[in-house]
């Protein structure tokens, strides 16, 4: 299994290397005949708009402020974004400045997750006796998040 979650990151990493454009990345344009298309006549849950236009309006907020040297370091620090939530920065990014920041960006923590997943899978190797770091033990939750990013329970 983490092989595959290590093959998938470094084709996504390759691939956000190459990008020039925001709308280039992962565009489908869905079919009038697709089940997407006919769920999307009956309507949606007012909670769940309300949910969408919240993170639209943080995804905004985010890409707005990328220009602010301190944001942008303490955006750093953070976890950063899913693929879900990146793709839709990306979307959001006005011009190829702050494109490049959260391409550059996510390259980045691609890069050391990709690292550590590899690591963690050699040392499962019975000839290894090397302990798992911390960083890790935390790569393949860490890979699956950043995937598909984490749903908050309801409550």
């Amino acid at each position: 299994m983490w092989p595959v979650f290590r093959l998938a990151l470094t084709e996504i990493k390759e691939e956000l290397k190459t990008l020039n454009k925001p709308r280039k990345l992962f565009f489908v344009k869905t079919s009038k005949d697709s089940l997407a298309a006919r769920f999307a006549r009956i309507g949606e849950c007012p909670a769940c708009d309300v949910a969408k236009r919240s993170q639209a309006f943080n995804l905004k907020l985010l890409v707005s402020n990328l220009d602010n040297e301190d944001f942008r370091n303490r955006y750093k620090d953070s976890e950063g974004l899913c693929f879900p939530h990146f793709v839709m920065a990306l979307e959001l990014a006005a011009d190829n400045r702050c494109l490049a920041i959260l391409v550059d960006d996510q390259v980045s923590r691609l890069e050391k997750l990709i690292t550590n997943l590899t690591t963690y899978i050699d040392k499962h190797d019975y000839r290894n006796n090397e302990p798992y770091t911390a960083d890790e033990e935390r790569a393949v939750a860490a890979a699956i998040r950043m995937a598909v990013g984490t749903a908050p329970l309801l409550s």
